[in-house]
């Protein structure tokens, strides 16, 4: 499923699910949920949003993908800014990296941000780019790298006085404490503060510690994980798997 680019307009491509009313007992908004056997993209102006006006909560999201699911310059939202109840935050359920090629034109895009459980803290790793047309065994098709350097666990921001924070400053404090919370909070990003972190950078431990991948989920396990760290006692992540998890792939 693909959901990108906007009309002449300026409009989102969307998928939307709203209620208008204002009326105190105005209903729910109803939720979204999108199942696909493949790959699901939201990209460059794609837009999954729940949303109530009146006094009803939003309803929820969730994303079930037998492939990828790539977020790249899309949105999913949920919001319910007359609701005394909550907007819930959209649920991913999706595959992890994997061993085939993802080829589209990177330059259009801003940022990606990438998660998984062979990306290990204060680590260093090479980016390349390659062409769809060219053997992946051969080094010589593959572009020089780009090497992304990994902060160390807890390390989650820098400045929040900035929406969203600045990445992370070499430092595990306080500021980082309160910008995971303030992400499990749902809270709106305030420049001069709250500042809220993107979920890849919050998203630091699996709810359930046996299991090595994050789970997209904010929760007490990954404000914990931060709080062990400024205490000088950083949680103990399960780790990549030991075998190549793409064997005669790369060179």
């Amino acid at each position: 499923m693909l959901l990108s680019g906007r009309d002449a307009s300026g409009d989102e491509s969307a998928i939307l699910s709203e209620t208008v009313s204002t009326d105190l007992d105005a209903g729910d908004g109803g939720a979204i949920r999108i199942d696909a056997a493949g790959d699901v993209q939201i990209l460059a102006g794609g837009l999954v949003s729940a949303r109530s006006q009146g006094s009803g909560d939003a309803g929820d999201i969730r994303i079930d993908a037998g492939g990828t699911t790539l977020l790249v310059s899309g949105r999913v939202v949920t919001e319910a800014p007359g609701s005394s109840g909550s907007s819930p935050s959209p649920t991913f359920w999706a595959a992890e990296l994997g061993c085939t090629p993802y080829y589209t034109d990177w330059s259009l895009f801003d940022r990606v941000d990438v998660s998984d459980d062979g990306i290990l803290p204060n680590g260093a790793y090479e980016v390349r780019v390659i062409g769809n047309a060219c053997a992946l065994s051969d080094p010589g098709n593959y572009s020089s790298p780009l090497i992304a350097t990994m902060s160390a666990v807890g390390d989650v921001v820098g400045d929040c006085s900035v929406c969203p924070c600045t990445g992370p400053d070499g430092v595990v404090d306080f500021v980082d404490i309160s910008a995971v919370v303030e992400k499990f909070k749902d809270s709106p990003c305030v420049v001069g503060g709250p500042g809220v972190p993107r979920k890849a950078r919050a998203d630091l431990i699996n709810s359930n510690v046996d299991l090595p991948k994050p789970d997209r989920k904010i929760d007490f396990v990954d404000i914990s994980c931060i709080v062990d760290a400024f205490r000088g006692t950083p949680c103990v992540l399960p780790g990549p798997p030991t075998a190549d998890p793409c064997p005669g792939l790369c060179p």
